[in-house]
């Protein structure tokens, strides 16, 4: 396997579940998140990891910025200046050719409220302004796999 390829994507999964459980904790919800090897050769079409994050039940705006967390983290990873997002966009999800390869899950968060445009710009001013904990977060399943709403805070990377 590729280490190089691994390792991104290792972190690529990380930032994403990391995104999904920043949206939870800001609402006050408890959550987990997780991630784990696939065991397949990483490609352009397979990934080395996926992840799971799990949170209590919510209302669909709440749900709907939770989801459009996971993908916009996982860009912030690439680009933290956010440069080709402008505040308050929505349209850019439908445009990008991976939303089509995003979890059923997660498409149906992100599409899931009218007011998905709000719920976008709420998502990615949690990550611009809370991105040291959402650093954290993906460092924390980048080294342990795992971590849960209570014990993130504590626990060291």
């Amino acid at each position: 396997m590729n280490n190089r390829q691994r390792a991104i994507d290792q972190k690529a999964t990380a930032y994403h579940e990391a995104g999904h459980a920043l949206a939870a904790e800001h609402f006050g919800l408890k959550w987990w998140a997780e991630i784990w090897p696939t065991g397949e050769q990483p490609t352009v079409f397979d990934r080395a990891f996926i992840g799971k994050t799990g949170y209590e039940k919510t209302t669909r705006f709440k749900l709907c910025v939770i989801a459009h967390a996971g993908p916009l983290a996982e860009v912030f990873r690439d680009r933290p200046e956010f440069d080709y997002y402008s505040e308050g966009r929505w349209e850019y999800f439908e445009a990008r050719e991976d939303f089509f390869e995003s979890s059923p899950t997660d498409k149906s968060g992100i599409l899931g409220h009218p007011q998905g445009w709000r719920a976008c710009a709420l998502a990615r001013k949690l990550i611009l302004t809370r991105s040291k904990d959402l650093e954290h977060i993906a460092g924390i399943l980048i080294r342990k796999g795992c971590t849960y709403s209570y014990t993130w805070k504590g626990d060291s990377v």
